[in-house]
């Protein structure tokens, strides 16, 4: 997806709170330039680079997944309670 420009832009039609924390003013006319955010993926190098330990892992832990054998915790205390567990059977 490419970016886009808006040119003309009011002060007026945004945020004063946004304005004064940049130190704009709602008189000021404005420029403004939307991108999108980078996808994760773009930031990630080549499989190639990660040592063969670390992709066994991984696909390990992707059928695991798919196996059902994975663990969700809601809250902080189901977080303790599970990591205390599975220290505890170390």
């Amino acid at each position: 997806m490419l970016g886009k420009t808006i040119e003309n832009v009011k002060g007026t039609e945004l945020s004063a709170e946004w304005l004064k924390q940049q130190g704009f003013f709602p008189e000021q006319t404005f420029t403004i330039t939307i991108e999108p955010a980078p996808d994760d993926d773009e930031n990630m190098p080549p499989e190639e680079m990660f040592r063969p330990e670390f992709v066994a892992e991984m696909e390990r832990i992707k059928r695991e997944v798919k196996k059902g054998k994975f663990t969700i915790c809601r809250t902080p205390e189901e977080n303790e309670v599970f990591f205390k567990s599975v220290w505890e059977d170390e």
